[in-house]
């Protein structure tokens, strides 16, 4: 993030604020990975690289995820709708306009690709667990907002188009409820049992 915010600074000119950005996210970077070692079981970046299309698949189906309900060929299809508006945000220079949303949604594409290229060793399906749900549905989020304010600024958001916007985002929302329900009752089961099983045995939490 430290990185994007040296981007943005440099686009509107403040050049030394952003190589002091810039360099406190290499060092980070250079903290956070310094001693780190791959998974055995990963590919090599070579042999990724072979297979583009299933790359860009992960990479879509990672994005679109949070409104497939599982289905991993809706979800990249949604990735690419919600890609392609990410690029016309670009395209229309919404990161003057609003850089927060803007950057938070360059940081979730590269957190997209980056999952897409060293988490490969997981399988494509990973993209559509809960743990990675949470990337697209904050990227479907910041997409939604910056609808909401772009048509505002071309008076373009009547009424109308409000309602029919917020009809499906509550459809979704009790969708996503059905679809989450019997885990969190699983999680719950679990977390009982694991508990009483502490308390009488002092152990196994």
């Amino acid at each position: 993030m430290a990185s994007l915010g040296a981007l943005y600074l440099f686009g509107i000119k403040r050049t030394r604020d952003g190589f002091i950005w810039l360099g406190c996210g290499i060092l980070i970077l250079l903290v956070f990975f310094y001693g780190y070692q791959f998974p055995a079981q990963s590919s090599s970046l070579g042999v990724i690289l072979q297979s583009p299309g299933l790359l860009a698949a992960r990479f879509f189906s990672f994005l679109g995820s949070i409104l497939a309900f599982k289905q991993f060929y809706l979800s990249i299809a949604l990735g690419v709708a919600v890609f392609a508006y990410f690029i016309f945000l670009t395209w229309k220079k919404y990161y003057l306009k609003n850089p927060v949303i803007y950057f938070f949604m360059v940081f979730l594409v590269l957190s997209a690709l980056a999952a897409s290229l060293f988490r490969s060793d997981l399988g494509a399906d990973q993209v559509l667990t809960y743990r990675y749900k949470i990337y697209s549905a904050v990227f479907w989020i910041l997409a939604y907002l910056s609808f909401l304010e772009f048509s505002a600024s071309k008076n373009l958001l009547t009424p109308k188009l409000l309602a029919a916007f917020i009809f499906p985002a509550a459809v979704i929302y009790l969708l996503s409820i059905v679809d989450t329900y019997p885990k969190l009752v699983f999680q719950k089961n679990m977390l009982t049992y694991r508990i009483n099983h502490w308390a009488i045995n002092n152990n196994g939490l």
